[in-house]
């Protein structure tokens, strides 16, 4: 082929290992993540060199929007070429698509070739935490190819929802930290979410959370440590000063014992 394909066999589209209808993105994060795996600096195969100079022709081609519909146009002739007969198809239906594969954009077919974003697990549940309490967990980010960039962010619950790090730079398989706080928050239960976006998709992490009275002297410990929330008398203050209460009780007790010596 004119544009500047090694050999008659090789399939810029199998050296990347994507599909012929791969996104932009995808064939560019296709294309990192073997860089990272054949580079010579980091491969000490002695076939790494040449895999990384096939890699680079590819992306050299596939890359730049101007040179891969050259190379598409192409493609397509040569495999035209390679038909032994043409096939007709009835009025009003679809030829089959490369491979056998009948296609059509906006079909199965296309939202099968359709990089895809996974969360593990599904939703996370935290609790029941006494109030003033913290807690974290993780969940596992992929995406298929992987090496495509997941941006994070808290959808719902932003008051007491924490999650990171924004970006995700596009490896095999990433975590993504969620944090909860309930140092502002009454007892009961509550619902968020957190956001990972992709230029093609959104998926939504659920996160619960459970929160229960906390003990006096927790309430007090995290009083004295991160000072007053806002859960009103039943979050906050009534625990406060059923600490208090208990702290005076304990002091005139041992005035008491004192002065009895």
């Amino acid at each position: 082929m004119a544009i500047g394909q090694p050999t008659d066999a090789e399939d810029y589209y199998e050296t990347l290992q994507v599909s012929p209808r791969a996104d932009a993105e995808v064939i560019e994060a296709a294309y990192r993540v073997l860089a990272r795996r054949f580079h010579p600096d980091l491969n000490p195969s002695p076939a790494a060199t040449a895999r990384m100079a096939r890699l680079n022709a590819a992306w050299e081609t596939l890359g730049d929007a101007r040179r891969r519909s050259a190379y598409d146009r192409e493609r397509r002739a040569a495999h035209t070429a390679l038909q032994p007969q043409t096939v007709s198809t009835p009025a009003g239906t679809a030829p089959p698509a490369e491979g056998g594969r009948s296609a059509a954009p906006g079909t199965a077919g296309d939202a099968a070739d359709r990089p895809r974003l996974r969360v593990e697990p599904a939703a996370l549940r935290f609790g029941p935490l006494p109030r003033g309490a913290r807690a974290a967990g993780f969940a596992a980010v992929l995406t298929e190819p992987p090496g495509i960039r997941v941006q994070t962010a808290v959808a719902e619950g932003a008051g007491w929802l924490a999650a990171g790090p924004p970006l995700l730079e596009g490896l095999e398989k990433e975590q993504i930290g969620v944090a909860v706080g309930t140092q502002r928050l009454a007892p009961g239960s509550y619902r968020g979410a957190v956001a990972l976006r992709t230029s093609w998709e959104t998926v939504l992490l659920p996160v619960e959370l459970s929160v229960r009275r906390a003990s006096p002297l927790f309430a007090l410990r995290t009083f004295l440590r991160e000072g007053p929330g806002e859960g009103g008398w039943r979050g906050g203050a009534g625990a406060l000063l059923l600490s208090l209460l208990v702290l005076l009780i304990i002091v005139v007790g041992l005035g008491v014992l004192a002065l009895g010596r």
